[in-house]
């Protein structure tokens, strides 16, 4: 019985990971700057905290996600995602530009 139940799991982790390869995050980083270009500002929310679940430190999707927050009025949030954007590509010119506008807001 518990060989089963290990080999079950085991299966279980192997199509997980499967499936994660399976999603292309550049794809998805395509569709999240498109739907934010055409307005669809909660599906590309949706998008970018997808690619964040599978890739936690994608710069892309930090920093999009983070002038989403702003646009939504919700600063802290805001600040904090382009902070974390910022760790992982210190030198962007946008991602400071914006966080420099979002601490602007809080009056930092």
């Amino acid at each position: 019985m518990a060989d089963t139940k290990g080999l079950r799991a085991f299966h279980n982790a192997r199509l997980k990971k499967q499936q994660r390869k399976a999603y292309d995050i550049g794809e998805a980083r395509n569709r999240a700057f498109l739907l934010h270009q055409a307005g669809r500002i909660a599906e590309a929310q949706a998008v970018c905290r997808e690619i964040l679940e599978r890739a936690p430190r994608d710069f892309d999707a930090l920093h999009l996600l983070g002038i989403i927050e702003y646009q939504n009025g919700r600063h802290e949030d805001a600040d904090r995602l382009l902070q974390q954007a910022l760790l992982i590509e210190p030198r962007s010119a946008a991602a400071c530009s914006n966080h420099g506008i979002v601490l602007h807001e809080l009056k930092r």
